[in-house]
């Protein structure tokens, strides 16, 4: 499938497409080549890729001020009174993170 229709089949790899390499390639395991993945170790040692820390899809759920609490400042006060302070943010497609 790899070989025949690489435009509709395709591995990713931290979002880049490998390119299917058939000498490398046997029954049940693909081999592809692909660029410089960029990494936190890469860009510093390497500088492979620039940093991106722009995850922040601006929805947050939880309670109604929820949005305070990624404003990227650590003073910034959530009030909220009940016993269970929940809050969170959706990441930007294709992430996934913890807080």
């Amino acid at each position: 499938m790899l070989k025949e229709n690489p435009k509709d089949n395709y591995i990713k790899v931290c979002e880049q497409k490998c390119v299917y390499n058939d000498k490398l390639s046997k029954p049940g395991e693909v081999t592809c080549n692909m660029g410089a993945v960029p990494t936190t170790f890469s860009n510093i040692n390497y500088q492979v890729g620039k940093v991106e820390q722009v995850l922040n899809s601006g929805k947050y759920f939880g309670v109604k001020d929820a949005n305070l609490a990624f404003d990227g400042s650590v003073f910034t006060r959530v009030n909220d009174n009940t016993n269970k302070c929940i809050l969170g943010m959706e990441f930007k497609a294709g992430y996934v993170g913890s807080l």
